[in-house]
């Protein structure tokens, strides 16, 4: 199992594919095109996409998609203003370790804080990996900042 950073859709390993399209199925807001839309329209110009990857035998296990720019802080490829939901797109195959995976590949990048919203509380995907996390020494601060309404 490795870690993998990709600033371009073409690097993503096989398999990203099926995990942007059960994203889908649960919001357009976890779908590659909205990703793929907003590192096309909604990036200043000194910020660049990271697509934060786990891979196994080459087959794509979980992908977090990111924004970097100048500083330290890596933040979610999300908007604030149009985007509702955010969270990791990772399966159920062996998802412990896929998630260890993802918190050490994350710990050694050179960021002092990785910042993702907006993040529904309930988030299993996430909540796993935040305690990953804490497991290697991260500090995590949840805050309320909106809620989602549905019918």
């Amino acid at each position: 199992m490795e870690f993998l950073c990709c600033h371009d859709w073409s690097e993503l390993p096989d398999g990203a594919d099926d995990l942007f399209r059960t994203g889908e199925r649960q919001s357009l807001f976890l779908s590659r095109r909205w990703f793929e839309i907003l590192a096309k329209h909604a990036l200043d110009g000194d910020q660049q996409v990271l697509l934060a990857c786990v891979a196994d035998a080459g087959s794509c296990q979980a992908v977090l998609p990111l924004r970097t720019g100048p500083g330290d802080i890596c933040h979610s490829l999300a908007s604030s203003c149009c985007t509702s939901l955010y969270s990791l797109l990772v399966t159920g195959i062996n998802r412990p370790a896929v998630l260890d995976c993802m918190a050490d590949g994350l710990a050694a990048l050179p960021f002092r804080a990785v910042r993702l919203e907006p993040v529904a509380a309930d988030d299993e995907a996430l909540n796993a990996l935040q305690r990953a996390l804490k497991a290697r020494g991260f500090e995590s601060h949840r805050f309320y900042r909106f809620v989602n309404w549905s019918q």
